[in-house]
C-alpha cells in the first residue's frame, strides 16, 4: 500500500513541492530519493523506524544528502508531500504525527475515500 499526501488534489508534483519519504533508507525510499533528485524535486526529509541502524547515517544520492530521523513530524517540517511505503501501523501513526506539519489537512489519495476523513 502506498500513501501519498500532497498539497493539492493534483497527482503532479511541482518544483515548489518538497518531499518527505517514510522509509528513506529502504529499497523503495532510496529509489524515490534518487528519482526525485534526478527530476529536480527537493526531498527535505525522511524517516526510518526507531532503532534502525540507518538513523543518524547520512544517505547520499547524487548531490543530495539526507539523514533519516525516527519522527515523521520532524522529517516533514519543510515538506508539502509525504510518501509512505512502510507498514500500515507506521503509516497510521505518521498520519497522526503529520497533523501539525506542512502536509497537514492536505489531500491523501486513501483518505479521500472517507476511510480516514479526519486526516
Amino acid at each position: 500500500m502506498v500513501w501519498i499526501l500532497t498539497a493539492t488534489t493534483s497527482s503532479t508534483l511541482s518544483p515548489t513541492d518538497s518531499i518527505a519519504i517514510a522509509g528513506l533508507a529502504g529499497r523503495m525510499g532510496r529509489t524515490l530519493f534518487e528519482l526525485a533528485n534526478e527530476s529536480g524535486l527537493p526531498v527535505s526529509g525522511g524517516t526510518e523506524a526507531p532503532g534502525s541502524p540507518a538513523l543518524g547515517e547520512a544517505l547520499t544520492i547524487g548531490s543530495a544528502s539526507l539523514t533519516p530521523v525516527a519522527e515523521p513530524a520532524m522529517a516533514a517540517q519543510s515538506a508539502t508531500v509525504w510518501i509512505d511505503f512502510t507498514r500500515p501501523a507506521a503509516t497510521l501513526s505518521a498520519l497522526d504525527a503529520l497533523r501539525d506539519t506542512g502536509v497537514s489537512r492536505r489531500q491523501c489519495r486513501r483518505c479521500r475515500s472517507g476511510q480516514y476523513p479526519d486526516h
